[in-house]
């Protein structure tokens, strides 16, 4: 048995080493894949089911909704509007994607405002339901000798999985919970329409695991990323949606399993296009260069104050990689901090301990006014929605 124990750690380092990480094991693991289940286990050991005491909660809300949900939105200016390549490669979406949505939201709102946030709570879903098999889609694509039936299959998982607990969420409305606002989801869903839904589910997870056995046959290896962003995807909709009934379950689970794997992906994706372009950069320096004219210019004491001025260079990077997340993190939650300061001062009248001064911005109730107040401050979050829907297709080489 001792005999085997090593052989066993060889090979289960030499499976976790293979495979398809974006930034690496742990930073996968720790903020793209496992967040959302271990809120899950947290609240499950930690809340009952239809337990509301926590439901409105001041300290929930500030970090679920303005710290994550909120703050996540913004990331997506580090995707496109702050990202030279992106700005060029996408131009016109950037610059007619607010301009249009802005006029959508007004004109809905202007005819009703229920119905504004009814369809933005469905874009909303389809949103969360797309980036779940964005992050599958992701990890699949940097697996070799996928075939398209394997994506379809993949496809068909993820969104049952995503799809059943909002079926049984508009199945038994009203819930103890909204997606923005009361009744913002439309009722009268059949009962037996959720179980044909919930036995899509079943069938996907037959084919999920058979074409994960066959792969595996074929190839001998497996995406163990691809399948947590689907157990992960299980266990927080589900648990969120079905097995709670109250705010705290699905607040919690709904938010922060969605925000921080993507501000994680953002900060990554970004963290890779610098180093592209940095190799690239020295490459293209390095062949412009003349070496036998530096030895010739520079003295060796010269090259040693260059060699550690480097290494002090290189320790400052360090540093400044730590303060870079700090900044990048700061910068984000100071657009969701003023955002919701305009929403608690113009519209809601909420956390007004929180927002000082708030208070004394004039409260707008006319129609008129909100119809153009409430999709514009809704415009971030729209604009975020439909740029996430291409900025992500198409891999980039970085």
């Amino acid at each position: 048995m001792s005999t085997n124990e090593p052989q066993i750690t060889k090979d289960w380092a030499r499976l976790i080493k293979g495979q398809p990480w974006i930034y690496g094991p742990f930073f996968d693991q720790a903020f793209i894949l496992c967040p959302g289940i271990v809120l899950a286990i947290a609240l499950v050991l930690l809340i009952g089911p239809n337990d509301i005491s926590f439901d409105k909660h001041f300290l929930i809300w500030v970090v679920c909704v303005l710290l994550v949900d909120v703050t996540h939105v913004y990331s997506t200016i580090f995707r496109t509007y702050a990202n030279s390549i992106n700005r060029q490669r996408f131009k016109s979406e950037l610059l007619w994607t607010p301009i249009i949505a802005l006029a959508t939201g007004v004109m809905l709102y202007s005819l009703s405002d229920l119905l504004f946030w009814r369809i933005l709570a469905y874009v909303a879903v389809y949103h969360f339901v797309r980036q779940q098999y964005g992050f599958l889609a992701l990890y699949r694509f940097r697996v070799e000798a996928v075939s398209p039936w394997n994506a379809r299959i993949d496809k068909f998982a993820i969104y049952t999985a995503t799809l059943t607990p909002i079926a049984f969420w508009h199945a038994h409305l009203p819930r103890e919970f909204h997606w923005f606002i009361d009744d913002d989801f439309v009722t009268g869903l059949p009962i037996p329409a959720f179980y044909l839904i919930a036995v899509g589910f079943v069938l996907s997870m037959v084919f999920y695991l058979g074409k994960e056995i066959q792969f595996w046959k074929l190839h001998h290896k497996t995406s163990l990323p691809q399948h947590l962003i689907l157990f992960s995807t299980i266990v927080t909709w589900w648990i969120g949606i079905i097995y709670f009934n109250n705010d705290i379950g699905f607040t919690v689970l709904n938010t922060l399993s969605h925000g921080i794997p993507y501000m994680a992906l953002v900060w990554a994706t970004q963290q890779k296009q610098k180093q592209t372009q940095n190799q690239r950069q020295q490459s293209l320096q390095s062949e412009q260069s003349n070496s036998r004219a530096l030895f010739q210019t520079l003295k060796p004491s010269d090259i040693r104050e260059s060699q550690s001025f480097s290494r002090r260079l290189l320790a400052r990077a360090n540093e400044n990689s730590f303060y870079g997340i700090l900044i990048f993190l700061a910068f984000l939650i100071a657009l969701a901090f003023c955002e919701e300061y305009l929403w608690a001062g113009l519209v809601w009248r909420e956390h007004l301990s929180l927002f000082l001064g708030a208070e004394f911005l004039p409260r707008v109730s006319d129609p008129t006014l909100l119809a153009f107040i409430v999709p514009l401050l809704s415009l971030p979050q729209v604009t975020h929605y439909i740029l996430d829907g291409f900025i992500w297709k198409a891999p980039s080489k970085d």
